[in-house]
């Protein structure tokens, strides 16, 4: 049987799931660090989501692929088995889509929060500066997002 070529990782950090043994951090991160020195505003670190590798995912996926055809043509007694397991292998692609696609809604939505939380600390720092409409950021990341109707102005 050839050798399977598979991908390289493109850093030289250690394999994405470690033995439950061997893990070095806790499996529940805090949800927000802030930054204290040196620094006027508070933003919150963003945390790794993507826990795999997609690229090796699907790597994998082809070479079991390759791997079931030349067994089917090898074993052609269990042709059902085969094709039960290929169908199987054929569900990850689509399911590589939908995480692609899920890591995309779920940046919009962090982005959008963290718009709405610059927006409400302005608007709390206008209040205490008396500005004369210290409201006016929150309702303009509001309208921005969608949720108030467009101003007089025209601006969405």
């Amino acid at each position: 049987m050839p050798a399977l070529g598979v991908l390289s990782r493109r850093d030289k950090r250690c394999p994405r799931d470690p033995a439950a043994g061997d893990r070095t951090r806790p499996d529940l991160q805090p949800a927000l660090t802030f930054p204290t020195e040196g620094r006027d505003a508070r933003v919150p670190d963003t945390p790794e989501h993507v826990k795999i590798d997609l690229q090796e995912v699907r790597t994998r996926n082809l070479a079991a692929r390759e791997i079931v055809s030349a067994l089917s043509d090898a074993m052609p007694s269990i042709a059902d088995l085969w094709l039960r397991l290929n169908a199987a292998l054929a569900d990850v692609p689509a399911l590589n889509s939908e995480i692609i696609r899920l890591l995309a809604a779920l940046a919009k939505v962090r982005r959008d929060h963290a718009n709405l939380v610059a927006a409400g600390r302005a608007t709390v720092n206008a209040d205490q500066d008396a500005e004369p409409d210290p409201l006016y950021y929150l309702r303009d990341e509001l309208r921005a997002q969608g949720h108030l109707p467009p101003d007089s102005w025209g601006r969405p």
